[in-house]
């Protein structure tokens, strides 16, 4: 990871609502949703109580039906590469644990589905869980955030034709400042994340085989709340690495269907837990096996070279589902907010090409 002082002028580029302001009590407070980007997590996500998200009057009983909401987490180890995530859609709920084994380079994912009632979001990190449990599979994630910790565990069982299973437990402790971001999907119409970079400790256990975590390993957190449009798209990567050194680097970059993405949008780069403002950025399925992310202002230049594929398809009356995620290794450039340039190579991580009607 080497580094080179720019010259270019960069509050043009990042305006003030890229910078972290004091986080609100609320989210929505009078029916109004705070934009912006927040140094802290937040006491209280109550996106229900925005008014009329939608841009026309929707019961609050309905509105429950729009709001998408998901925590995920991924965590990269020498071996193995783990993406996790509980997930509402409105309709209904579904587990999901992906295995990236990068010695065998096998991809082994499991997936199971609920009724959206059983599912538990609660509205904060700060000391709460988000669960689902089935009679098939389990995944909870105690959010400790006020105190720096987030611990996952779960399982998705053996069934009868089919001998896969899986348990993990994984303890997880801050190293880096958050990512809060509230974003406009229109006038009133919110996309909230917070992500942020954990060390890990801990391991996972297949039927035949047990991965553990060493030392140094590193793991993110994404948590999600938004009334994306009926059509949903995004594009998104992340990838993060600690140097022989001790050094992290880690990014999150996303393009999507934010109504200003110049003011508002969620891209970073973290340098040693500091985090770095980076501008909108293009994510080009160049090909099956490379992916291309880059900005107008030369700050993202990435090339993804794609070792794995998982792919979801699925039509219903009137939903839909296509989603591909990708693993694989990040190479090229990344220049952070003080106009530092990072050259990365082979930086373990992973994409999603997100296309939803539902």
């Amino acid at each position: 990871m080497q580094s080179v002082t720019g010259t270019q002028d960069l509050t043009k580029i990042f305006p003030k609502t890229r910078e972290a302001i004091p986080a609100p009590k609320k989210l929505v407070t009078d029916g109004q949703v705070a934009w912006g980007t927040f140094e802290k997590a937040l006491p209280e996500i109550n996106l229900l109580d925005s008014k009329d998200p939608l841009s026309f009057p929707v019961p609050t009983f309905l509105l429950k039906y729009r709001l998408k909401e998901w925590q995920a987490f991924q965590i990269d180890s020498k071996k193995f590469f783990v993406l996790g995530a509980i997930y509402q859609t409105g309709l209904c709920a579904f587990n999901i644990i992906s295995l990236w084994d990068k010695t065998a380079n096998t991809l082994s994912t499991w997936q199971d589905y609920a009724p959206a009632y059983k599912l538990t979001m609660a509205k904060t990190l700060l000391n709460s869980s988000n669960s689902l449990k089935t009679g098939k599979s389990e995944i909870h994630i105690a959010n400790r955030l006020s105190d720096g910790k987030c611990n996952l565990s779960g399982e998705f069982k053996a069934s009868k034709g089919s001998d896969l299973q899986v348990s993990f437990n994984f303890k997880l402790k801050s190293c880096s400042e958050p990512s809060v971001v509230s974003m406009p999907l229109g006038y009133n119409r919110g996309l909230y994340t917070h992500k942020e970079l954990f060390e890990v400790s801990g391991g996972l256990k297949t039927k035949d085989k047990v991965y553990r975590c060493a030392s140094g390993d590193l793991a993110i957190i994404d948590d999600h709340k938004g009334f994306y449009p009926y059509n949903l798209h995004y594009d998104w990567v992340t990838g993060f690495q600690r140097a022989t050194n001790g050094n992290t680097i880690a990014f999150n970059l996303t393009k999507n269907q934010v109504t200003r993405p110049e003011a508002y949008n969620e891209n970073w780069v973290w340098v040693n837990g500091k985090r770095h403002a980076l501008p909108p950025v293009t994510i080009l399925h160049t090909s099956q096996a490379v992916w291309h992310i880059k900005d107008a202002y030369g700050f993202v230049n990435l090339e993804m070279k794609i070792e794995q594929n998982m792919q979801i398809k699925q039509q219903f009356i009137i939903a839909a589902v296509n989603y591909r995620a990708v693993y694989g290794k990040f190479s090229g450039t990344l220049k952070d907010s003080t106009g530092m340039v990072h050259e990365l190579k082979d930086v373990y991580g992973m994409g999603e090409d997100k296309n939803y009607r539902i």
